[in-house]
């Protein structure tokens, strides 16, 4: 292995450990309250934020490997794949594998397969078709998919939500389980997602610098406080900008 490979393999290891500390710490205490499931999920954005830096990092010190490729996506399977729905099913609360709780392990495992099977699709690809994989996923992306999965859970046990809507639990997991097998879906589909990469931002005027800065301040504010309102927004804004982008996207394809 190259000197310079080690480094994005650090980051991704990084990644790594993040997705199982989620998975072994919330199999240390019973049951889940919003506190570990909001620190739970910070740590799966840190993961995310591994995925996105070690191939930055490994594109600009030229160091991208078959190795690192494989490391990677198995890195995305356990973070991504694994821990969103070890929070899912710590988070119901399940005594008894009744219906509701059958449904929910269904769903918890097709999401968890459906992710991987996305994994190993996205590597069969690389290489192929080079100028489009810049400016579009086919499928969404498993780190998005599990921040949609994520987001409407720690919701659902925001105090603020919790206080305002009168939920059981039985309704929030069949809820969860409908948005797990919908995920599942989008992941193995053909639709089309936008890459970061795609997005070109230039900041010719002080007005735009300046409505730029009010967004950042926004996000992290959100962040902060409002952690669940904002990933939701992001994640599933992301999904549904996509899938009404569809007919468009569609009728440029056929026009080609």
């Amino acid at each position: 292995m190259k000197r310079v490979s080690i480094i994005p393999n650090i980051i991704t290891s990084f990644g790594l450990a993040c997705g199982l500390f989620v998975i072994f710490r919330v199999n240390m205490v019973t049951g889940t309250s919003f506190t570990l499931l909001q620190t739970m999920t910070l740590v799966v954005l840190l993961a995310a934020f591994a995925d996105v830096l070690d191939g930055a990092v490994a594109r600009a010190v030229h160091g991208e490997s078959e190795f690192g490729l494989a490391f990677d996506s198995l890195s995305d399977a356990i973070s991504f794949g694994v821990a969103p729905s070890v929070l899912f099913l710590s988070s119901l609360k399940l005594v008894e594998l009744d219906l509701p709780g059958f449904f929910a392990l269904f769903a918890a495992m097709i999401y968890t397969i459906c992710g991987v099977l996305r994994l190993v699709r996205f590597n069969i690809k690389q290489g192929i078709d080079k100028e489009e994989k810049n400016k579009a996923f086919i499928g969404l992306p498993i780190p998005a998919a599990a921040i949609a999965f994520i987001s409407p859970n720690l919701l659902f046990h925001a105090p603020f939500f919790v206080k305002r809507v009168s939920l059981d639990g039985d309704v929030r997991g069949w809820i969860l389980t409908a948005v797990g097998i919908f995920l599942a879906y989008l992941m193995l589909s053909k639709i089309r997602f936008a890459s970061v990469k795609s997005f070109r931002f230039r900041f010719r005027s002080f007005s735009a610098v300046f409505l730029g800065s009010l967004l950042i301040i926004a996000f992290l504010y959100g962040l902060i406080y409002n952690l669940s309102i904002l990933l939701l927004c992001l994640s599933w804004g992301y999904i549904l900008i996509s899938l009404c982008m569809l007919p468009f996207t569609k009728r440029k394809s056929k026009s080609r």
